[in-house]
């Protein structure tokens, strides 16, 4: 999983290093090796552009994809198990707007759970040397997260990136997801994409 994270955290990392010096959520996109085919939504004046929507929604879908397939290292015990109920993400602009509004306070910090209802956090600050990226990055790894939306502000010292995720996940004594065979327990109302071995909603 450790390597999982340092992946998702380098592929915000290629969609933060184009915002250069302009507005503060100013973003450009770096493109991923898989993409998607889920409509991205236009969401209204928040400041992010679709091109930033679509390099987050296809780093999380490819990360996800490489773990349900069993190609993500976990740590120093080899490759990270094979997942059955995988879900393909897809871009929520709710998601965004509260991802966005807490990374406009540059806080470096979790915002308040009341600020977000139905939404789990994760973040990163990307310093020109430094990255952080706190437990609670597990969120992205959480098999029925479907909706995600992220935000990025230029702060004086960082950028803070901050992604939300629903329904939540991160449920304390549950696993991230049903260890079996890619796709073989896909929830009602999913399919199997078998490029991606993602269940995918029609």
């Amino acid at each position: 999983m450790t390597r999982f994270l340092f992946f998702l955290s380098l592929g915000f990392l290629g969609v933060v290093k184009e915002v250069g010096a302009s507005a503060n959520t100013t973003t450009a996109a770096t493109t991923t090796s898989v993409s998607t085919t889920t409509e991205i939504p236009r969401c209204p004046d928040s400041g992010m552009n679709h091109a930033a929507r679509r390099a987050f929604l296809n780093t999380h879908n490819r990360l996800r994809s490489r773990l349900a397939k069993g190609q993500e290292f976990n740590g120093n015990f080899g490759f990270a198990p094979q997942a059955a109920n995988m879900q393909k993400m897809s871009y929520d602009c709710y998601a965004e707007s509260t991802a966005l509004a807490h990374a406009r306070t540059c806080s470096g910090k979790l915002s308040n759970p009341d600020t977000r209802p139905g939404l789990k956090e994760n973040f990163i600050e990307i310093y020109k040397t430094y990255m952080n990226l706190p437990q609670t990055a597990r969120h992205m790894a959480w098999h029925n997260n479907v909706r995600l939306g992220c935000g990025i502000a230029r702060c004086p010292s960082f950028y803070f990136v901050v992604c939300h995720y629903g329904p939540g996940g991160n449920i304390i004594g549950e696993p991230f997801y049903t260890v079996g065979s890619p796709c073989s327990m896909c929830p009602g109302g999913t399919a199997c994409n078998n490029s991606t071995m993602l269940c995918d909603s029609p």
